[in-house]
């Protein structure tokens, strides 16, 4: 998870989380509460997990109902970090032209960057305004080298 290039910062962050005994490429959500994937790639790596009830609803930003099909436990191990019994909500995907981008939301984050909200609190943000794109880029890589934070 780095900037590549300042030009490039609206870029989404992703990981290679192992999850079961499969590779999945996931965008890093801090907006989403809770890690998801879409039927296909449940179908095409986890279809021998059972999907068991997930009863929340999911809500995307602009006000519309995500349809849930479930929820399956899975283990899953991101810088060689071993945690079991994970919950992955499993979306029904409508637009059949396009997958849903695996999410590595909140709760996941919580476990595996214990401190990664405090990397983003007042301490670093408060002030972006004041500040240059160099500065700030560089004040991001500074708390990001920090142990329990995002890092490279």
């Amino acid at each position: 998870m780095k900037i590549f290039s300042v030009k490039w910062l609206n870029e989404p962050c992703f990981l290679h989380p192992i999850v079961e005994r499969a590779s999945l490429k996931m965008e890093v959500d801090c907006g989403s509460g809770v890690s998801v994937i879409d039927e296909q790639d449940y179908r095409d790596k986890f279809d021998y997990l059972s999907l068991e009830p997930y009863n929340n609803r999911l809500i995307v930003v602009d006000g519309a109902n995500l349809e849930v099909l479930g929820c399956v436990r899975v283990s899953v191990t991101v810088n060689g970090m071993r945690e079991r019994g994970l919950e992955l909500v499993v979306l029904k995907n409508i637009k059949r032209s396009r997958r849903i981008v695996p999410l590595f939301g909140r709760k996941w984050l919580d476990v595996f960057f214990p401190a990664w909200r405090r990397t983003f609190s007042s301490e670093l943000v408060g002030h972006v305004s004041d500040r240059t794109i160099e500065t700030t880029v560089d004040e991001v890589k500074h708390f990001a080298g920090r142990p329990s934070t995002f890092g490279p």
